[in-house]
């Protein structure tokens, strides 16, 4: 997923909400064969809509947004080449995030599991996103690299 924040979430699952209600309206003027294509549309866009929700929930309740193998014109775009670079060894550590961090993983394997959550497993290639006030545990399986922003 990019990074988009709760509020983006919620605008886009009530839009697709909207549209499965229009289609609906829309169904009451066609043919029999047209309003069954406009319904499977309009439950298409309501399983997306609750898709997206349980989705957004998940990342706010956790804290940890993650988007494997993003494409590289975001990367790009971010400039994401230009952050500074962290390392660490195999260990474990609490760690508590004052300002939101937005890190690309280089290298390694480790599991962040925050304080009131489930353990997310990250290695290279994830673009990941902690939210500011996160409080979790990392867990480091094997020498992370990373580029790294905060705020």
């Amino acid at each position: 997923m990019h990074n988009l924040n709760p509020d983006d979430w919620s605008r886009i699952v009530e839009a697709l909400r909207y549209m499965a209600r229009d289609l609906h309206h829309r169904s009451f003027s066609v043919t029999a064969d047209r309003r069954q294509l406009l319904w499977k549309e309009m439950d298409q866009c309501l399983q997306l809509a609750q898709t997206l929700a349980a989705t957004t929930q998940l990342t706010m309740a956790s804290g940890i947004t993650v988007t494997s193998n993003p494409d590289p014109a975001l990367l790009q775009g971010m400039g994401v080449s230009s952050w500074p670079t962290w390392g660490c060894e195999v260990s474990t550590f609490p760690w508590t995030y004052d300002d939101q961090e937005t890190c690309l993983l280089l290298e390694g394997d480790v599991t962040v599991t925050p304080a009131d959550g489930e353990p997310v497993r990250l290695g290279a290639g994830d673009l990941v996103v902690f939210a500011a006030g996160l409080s979790c545990t990392w867990r480091v399986h094997a020498p992370v690299r990373k580029h790294y922003r905060f705020g």
